[in-house]
């Protein structure tokens, strides 16, 4: 996967490098987490912390925050244990509220409970933490002369940040496309990885700022 995702160019279809890009993120958390039952921390940071921040699900959120609380890094850990308890969504795919919660969720709440005991106080609620999960995908670009509205891009990221960016969408946002080159998104491929892959984002301009928001 990685020597073919080196020829991607962005000129191929979106959703095929997508799904392509989730399963090279799903094998780089899988490794990591190999690597860390292997007693190989540092490295296996760089996998995690990558696959989590390409793919924001509850089991690659666990795996980091079981990283963090090994190296007892109390606050980083309950950080992480939380965005990762923040990917479940509190409804089915009916939109029905769910009653019982996922094998998932009862792990990470007991992982939370160990660390911060059954005391309320300084806890952040879950709301807020759907919030900061949103925040990770947020880049500000800051005011854009002339710009307004909304405008769609891909990116194709390698193993020093972005190399190309292309629109995905027909609307289009003034001198946007040079302010998405900016953003900075070289964590997203592991260290020592001479990988690819393509994320899809949304540029908002309104009241003369303008932010980015990557899919999740």
């Amino acid at each position: 996967m990685t020597e073919e995702s080196r020829s991607w160019t962005l000129d191929e279809i979106l959703n095929t490098l997508r799904a392509k890009s989730r399963l090279m993120s799903a094998t780089w958390d899988t490794l990591g987490w190999i690597l860390f039952r292997e007693g190989k921390r540092k490295e296996a940071e760089s996998y995690l912390k990558s696959a989590w921040l390409d793919e924001q699900n509850a089991e690659v959120g666990e795996h980091l925050g079981d990283l963090l609380a090994a190296r007892n890094d109390r606050s980083g850990a309950v950080r992480q244990y939380s965005l990762a308890l923040a990917t479940i969504p509190p409804f089915d795919m009916l939109g029905v509220k769910r009653t019982k919660p996922t094998a998932q969720e009862t792990s990470l709440r007991n992982k939370l409970q160990a660390l911060q005991g059954k005391s309320s106080a300084n806890k952040v609620s879950e709301d807020e933490w759907r919030k900061r999960l949103q925040e990770e995908r947020k880049f500000a670009l800051g005011p854009i002369k002339d710009s307004s509205g909304t405008a769609e891009y891909k990116f194709l990221i390698g193993p020093k940040g972005i190399e190309r960016v292309m629109p995905s969408g027909d609307k289009q946002i003034a001198n946007g496309l040079e302010a998405a080159q900016k953003i900075q998104l070289s964590d997203c491929v592991p260290a020592k990885v001479d990988a690819k892959l393509v994320r899809a984002g949304m540029t908002n301009c309104r009241t003369g700022n303008c932010e980015i928001f990557l899919e999740p």
